[in-house]
């Protein structure tokens, strides 16, 4: 699994600031060819074996160490019993476990149902009692709060919690 402090999103190739010192990774440069499906893009763009994906406070993260840490996350939601093609809430942070549970829930033919973890807890709790979807991915500091972990227990929903501290 990714074991950092943390991650920022270089969005393909788009200018991030950085100090003067500090020097960019080759951008992997891909396209995407009219005929290939999304899931299978990004099942082709895991295999960039060592090309860097993505940067979060100073340090790159590989499309390897991305594709561990999704690995991880649907291993969790298959195992928890949720099939391909069901749609998932993700609680969307910019952080590379996110971008990471992104891509690993389209690349499973599954739907990501975005939510915002900028409202008061008791609101995200609501949102998620009232939505239902089977299974909720959000970042740590979401998850521990007590109303949130009892609207997903509530559903019976599979909850999966991203330590960004971590990486895990």
């Amino acid at each position: 699994s990714i074991r950092k402090e943390g991650f920022a999103v270089s969005s393909w190739g788009c200018p991030v600031h950085r100090p003067r010192h500090h020097t960019r990774p080759q951008h992997t440069g891909h396209n995407v060819p009219a005929s290939m499906s999304l899931a299978a893009f990004i099942s082709d763009t895991w295999k960039s074996n060592g090309a860097y994906a993505v940067e979060y406070h100073d340090r790159w993260f590989s499309w390897p160490e991305l594709r561990q840490a999704a690995s991880a996350m649907d291993e969790a939601l298959t195992t928890g019993g949720l099939p391909q093609g069901r749609t998932v809430a993700l609680i969307a942070r910019n952080t590379p476990l996110h971008y990471a549970a992104l891509l690993m829930l389209l690349s499973t033919g599954r739907c990501a149902a975005i939510m915002s973890p900028f409202q008061e807890p008791a609101a995200l709790a609501k949102e998620i009692a009232r939505l239902a979807y089977p299974a909720v991915i959000g970042d740590a500091q979401d998850m521990r709060h007590e109303s949130v972990r009892d609207a997903v227990r509530h559903i019976g929903a599979i909850g999966v919690a991203l330590d960004t501290t971590t990486g895990e």
